[in-house]
């Protein structure tokens, strides 16, 4: 048994921190509150998967594309025979929205708040 004392730090001490982003090629406009509620407003009906939420194309032969990575990438780790494979640039994931070479995203790190996790 461990006695401490009211001064004493606890235990175990973990935190949290949040970090923003700046979106890049972000248009203010397209981020507005006030016409995304008033729309959601206007809605009778949910949305329905198939009229509404369908990806076009070409989103999904790039998904499609990437599940075949994601396979691939777990055969190459588990199974010695596909080894060979994870090397291979027709098996790598395609970005859609490259970023330029050399782009560095800015960050902005908030203030970290702490958890006591001493319980009794």
């Amino acid at each position: 048994m461990e006695q401490r004392g009211a001064s004493s730090p606890a235990k175990v001490t973990s935190g949290t921190f949040a970090v923003l982003y700046k979106v890049r090629n972000g248009n203010p406009d397209h981020m507005k509150l006030a016409p995304i509620t008033k729309q959601f407003k206007q809605i009778k009906v949910g949305l329905k998967f198939n009229h509404d939420l369908l990806p076009s194309r070409v989103q999904q032969k790039s998904f499609l594309f990437q599940l075949k990575v994601v396979t691939i990438r777990v055969l190459t780790k588990y199974v010695e025979g596909f080894a060979s494979y994870s090397k291979v640039q027709a098996l790598q994931h395609n970005p859609r929205r490259p970023i330029p070479k050399g782009y560095l995203t800015e960050q902005f790190t908030l203030r970290a708040t702490t958890i006591e996790e001493a319980t009794i």
